[in-house]
């Protein structure tokens, strides 16, 4: 995940091809349109792959909502893709990280099909080791050209090292761009209840009740050690500023950065005592002092942090993903009204920042085809499929029919769909349902022509028909139909457009980069040690010698260089903006 705080990149200007595929014709996303002669063709050539001969593609992908073996996949869905079309998946790396992915990167042995960074794209175009597939995208790609033209138009022009080449093509495209809320503090909310519902609007206010929780319930209902908070510290500084930037809707960037994404600012926190990452340091450091923080927290990894959280024994999480079965696994053992839920913004915060539109999709997820693939054609169909809406459906949902039906254009979940998912902690892995969630092409939120969102489970109605009685008691408590609408009443954060960061430069100058990234090593290494000063002043004196460490290195001029090209950013962000609109 360490892609989170990477900087995007490209500083060329928008070209007519844009303007061309936007300016006409309409489709379901109106602000994703092609002309309508692309669309009459897509349409028409949209239809499953004709049965062909039996492939195995290997295939290296981004992390996904479990971690699954490595090799041929045998899932429901995996099954059901090689029913359709004849592919066979096999999967390269268990655990497709970013960093074994600039490891794949440098070994150059590219699997069949990779999905990667955008830096990583222009490392292997330029060692000539991807396919070019402009030629492959006319012939196998109508669901591409369909639903995401803008991202294929983005691709070529800013991310083909100047060619006017399609090299990859950025997944998980979403114009609609709904609310999402991955990210607050996600606690036991029975206990929060026993406690009388107070008032949470400080960072003292959260770690006193975490505090009152854990003194009450030292033990979970399996007698196993609770603790109050299990982070972890091995994805950069994303624990420090996941907290703060839910509180103010300021995102991480390097180096030493914030991005403010509705005032579309961007300041330094290494001098702020009243920035964003310094809010997050001082709160772990304080959680530690008060004996809240698991012990481990500092040198465990995430994998075994979300283990932790997947086991119910962690009393506040800081993500939704890790305790995303907490609920279920507490019905399914016969406490129904037990349970974990999201603290809205501190009152007098701005909150959340909601959402995004990403037309263009996340290019940090971009899909790429192997100079070496031996059977190119069948991987574009592969990439196709995961642009469809049938293919979408499919690969969020699990397989057609079985999890989840259509009835004149309306979808829902199966019974089975629910029972399983309540009932197997390892549903994901066995149906394929959300198991490959980010090698999807189209984003969860997507909507589909019912106004339903192509992850059923992310769609309103049909969320609320999965609540369990503690899911209930929280939209009763604030008044609201779904859990997520509660923290959207008390943010001010609204959806936004999510652009600057792909037009940033592509590779700085050799000395601002050479500069750039021992500021990010030397921060990355320094901050998780002042989690355990034994006092402010402790801390004080660690943060004093901080800034004059990195005042030695120049971080002045390196962050200068970096606000400036934001700037710039800035103006070609507005002219791409412009031009789709």
């Amino acid at each position: 995940m360490a892609n989170f705080f990477k900087r995007s990149i490209t500083v060329v200007v928008l070209v007519a091809m844009i303007i061309s595929i936007a300016a006409c014709g309409a489709t379901t996303n109106t602000t994703n349109t092609a002309s309508s002669s692309t669309v009459a063709a897509a349409e028409a050539a949209s239809t499953t792959v004709a049965a062909k001969e039996p492939i195995t593609l290997r295939i290296f992908g981004c992390e996904t909502e479990k971690t699954y073996p490595t090799g041929v996949q045998t899932d429901a869905v995996a099954k059901d893709i090689q029913d359709k079309l004849g592919i066979t998946i096999d999967i390269s790396d268990q655990s497709a990280t970013p960093e074994k992915a600039k490891i794949l990167v440098a070994s150059g042995d590219i699997p069949d099909m990779v999905q990667i960074l955008r830096t990583h794209i222009e490392t292997l175009i330029t060692n000539k080791q991807l396919l070019p597939l402009d030629d492959l995208l006319a012939t196998n790609g109508p669901d591409i050209m369909k639903n995401a033209p803008l991202a294929v138009a983005y691709a070529k022009k800013y991310i083909s090292m100047g060619q006017d080449k399609l090299y990859c093509i950025p997944a998980q495209v979403d114009p609609s761009g709904q609310m999402a809320n991955p990210i607050a503090p996600y606690i036991r909310w029975d206990y929060y209840a026993e406690l009388g519902y107070p008032a949470v609007n400080s960072y003292d206010d959260l770690l006193n009740v975490v505090a009152q929780m854990a003194a009450k319930h030292p033990t979970n209902e399996a007698g196993q050690k609770m603790f109050g908070f299990s982070m972890w510290f091995d994805w950069d500084t994303f624990a420090f500023g996941m907290l703060p930037g839910y509180q103010s809707g300021i995102q991480q960037l390097d180096p030493g950065l914030g991005y403010d994404e509705i005032n579309k600012t961007e300041a330094s926190w290494i001098n702020d005592d009243n920035a964003f990452m310094w809010k997050g340091v001082r709160f772990w450091n304080k959680a530690n002092r008060m004996g809240l923080l698991d012990p481990d927290a500092l040198t465990q990894s995430y994998d075994q942090s979300l283990q932790k959280a997947g086991s119910n024994r962690v009393i506040c999480s800081i993500a939704k993903w890790v305790q995303a079965n907490t609920n279920k696994d507490l019905a399914a053992a016969g406490f129904p009204e037990r349970g974990v839920e999201p603290l809205p913004p501190f009152e007098g915060t701005d909150g959340y920042w909601g959402g995004s539109k990403t037309m263009i999709g996340n290019d940090g997820r971009s899909w790429a085809i192997s100079a070496n693939c031996k059977y190119p054609d069948r991987a574009m169909d592969l990439l196709n499929y995961m642009f469809s809406e049938e293919g979408a459906l499919t690969m969020y949902n699990g397989v057609k029919g079985d999890m989840w039906t259509e009835n004149n254009g309306t979808y829902a979940l199966t019974q089975k769909f629910t029972d399983t998912m309540n009932n197997d902690p390892n549903y994901v892995l066995t149906t394929g349902a959300n198991k490959y969630n980010t090698w999807v092409g189209l984003g969860p939120t997507y909507q589909l022509p019912s106004k339903q969102t192509i992850h059923l489970l992310k769609d309103n109605a049909i969320l609320r028909s999965t609540y369990t009685q503690v899911d209930k008691d929280y939209c009763t408590h604030y008044g609201v139909e779904n859990v997520e609408d509660a923290v959207f009443k008390f943010a001010k954060r609204p959806i936004v457009d999510e652009y600057i960061s792909k037009f940033t430069t592509v590779t700085p100058p050799t000395d601002i980069n050479s500069g750039a990234q021992k500021i990010r090593a030397y921060y990355i290494k320094e901050l998780p040690k002042m989690v355990l000063a034994k006092s402010d002043d402790e801390l004080n004196s660690m943060i004093v010698k901080f800034r004059a460490d990195l005042k030695a290195m120049d971080v002045d001029t390196i962050q200068k260089w970096y606000l400036d090209d934001f700037e710039k950013a800035k103006a070609i962000e507005q002219e791409f903006l412009d031009s789709v609109k």
